[in-house]
């Protein structure tokens, strides 16, 4: 099991904004806890969050394009990566992960992803006919 997934279960486990009656599909994580699967980051050994300042113009847009660059690049390294949407609206609404993360105060967490190796790969692509254009004069 992740550390993160262990801080995350910890910190909301107890919130009074849970819905004590989850809809199906949406149950308590407690037996993924005991049987340790992390069903938050999937074991990835990084997570990245994206944070900027509240007053920054454009801030929203250029964080979400710095991830999917961040992505990109990761993939182009032979890394596998995604983004996660549990975990920025889970840090900004959570002082102690805050904390843990070392966010500025005036900083807004928007996005995250998660970064290790893959642990599927796919040898075989999509047979593409060469197209050639011969320009003669």
């Amino acid at each position: 099991m992740g550390p993160v997934f262990y801080i995350f279960f910890q910190l909301f486990s107890h919130l009074s904004w849970s819905d004590p009656n989850p809809q199906p599909g949406t149950e308590p994580a407690e037996p993924a806890l005991e049987t340790g699967e992390d069903l938050i980051t999937w074991g990835a050994p990084a997570l990245l969050l994206f944070h900027a300042d509240k007053g920054a113009e454009c801030h929203t847009e250029n964080i979400h394009i710095d991830l999917a660059y961040g992505i990109l690049a990761a993939h182009a390294m032979g890394l596998g990566a995604t983004p996660i949407g549990l975990v920025s609206p889970a840090v900004e609404m959570t002082p102690e992960l805050r904390k843990i993360f070392e966010i500025p105060n005036g900083n807004e967490v928007l996005s995250s992803m998660i970064v290790g190796y893959p642990k599927h790969s796919y040898q075989r692509t999509i047979k593409r006919r060469i197209r050639t254009n011969i320009i003669s004069m």
